[in-house]
């Protein structure tokens, strides 16, 4: 077997240092081509970062206009950061029905269970912290490797890593990102006594046809020898009153005084139903659940 002659050993050595310079060049433009992909996922997560900040912020008003506290702790601790934001933007009325539902769960718990609520102002810090890490994950805003898995040796490493130029700007984006702090506004005093408990029931016009029509019924019910002359002048005007509803070509003035003259009375028992039946509904249980599986799976088989 003889030896490789000169000129065959030269032409090696020039094909191998041409397809080392391609390799080289390749990584450079592989470099910035990943450059300018850093600078786009970067305008992307500046945007996003934005955008979660005006929802933080709308949100931690929301907490300083409850009264900061404990129930704002127990606010940012049971509910979606996006839901309590929304809550800033809702009309007056949905506002404090938004608050006041939860302020009565709220106070149904126990004094342990409420300070098991972490302070609102870490929370807010930590969620934001992961938002803004999941947002740089998700565009791409992270440094990338061009050095193919069969490259082991160190000479390869060093001629195929991305040239320092470009990593240099690479580190600059990736590191150089730093998200907006949040701002925490001072709290108003009394937010928290000033948020009714008291359900926003709204009454409607069929919600006085049944009122006027369970009445009637329930005068209906007794015998007209039992009544009394005001018991029997009052379904008469129960009676007008329910046609009247009921009569298309009623004028809309009648109509709104009729309505105004039993709304007092339906909101009222409306009112009474709904805390009625938040009373009397339990609160979940899930080990009382799964009982209920296990026994309808045993039933099964």
């Amino acid at each position: 077997m003889s030896l490789l002659s000169s000129r065959g050993l030269r032409n090696m050595l020039i094909g191998g240092a041409s397809r080392a310079l391609y390799k080289m060049d390749k990584v450079r433009t592989d470099g910035e081509k990943g450059l300018e992909e850093l600078k786009i996922a970067e305008e992307e997560v500046n945007n996003e970062v934005t955008n979660l900040k005006n929802t933080y912020d709308t949100a931690l008003q929301v907490a300083s206009t409850v009264g900061g506290g404990t129930f704002a702790n127990f606010l940012f601790g049971t509910e979606d950061i996006e839901y309590i934001a929304a809550i800033a933007n809702m009309a007056p009325d949905d506002k404090n029905e938004a608050l006041g539902t939860l302020k009565r769960k709220f106070n149904t718990l126990d004094a342990e269970v409420v300070n098991s609520y972490e302070d609102y102002t870490k929370v807010s810090k930590d969620k934001y912290a992961e938002d803004v890490n999941r947002a740089k994950i998700d565009k791409g805003l992270k440094i990338k490797s061009n050095i193919g898995e069969d490259t082991t040796n160190f000479l390869s490493k060093t001629l195929f890593t991305t040239p320092k130029d470009i990593r240099e700007k690479e580190e600059e984006i990736v590191e150089g990102f730093q998200a907006p702090a949040l701002v925490f506004p001072g709290v108003t005093k009394g937010g928290f006594e000033a948020i009714s408990t008291t359900p926003n029931i709204k009454v409607t016009e069929a919600d006085i046809l049944r009122y006027l029509g369970t009445s009637i019924d329930g005068f209906n019910s007794v015998p007209v020898t039992e009544k009394t002359d005001t018991q029997l002048a009052f379904e008469k005007s129960l009676q007008q009153d329910y046609l009247s509803l009921t009569n298309p070509q009623t004028a809309p003035e009648l109509r709104t005084e009729i309505i105004n003259k039993y709304y007092p009375d339906v909101q009222r028992s409306k009112l009474d139903l709904s805390m009625f039946v938040e009373q009397r509904t339990p609160t979940p249980d899930p080990d009382q659940e799964e009982e209920e599986v296990k026994d309808f799976e045993d039933l099964d088989t």
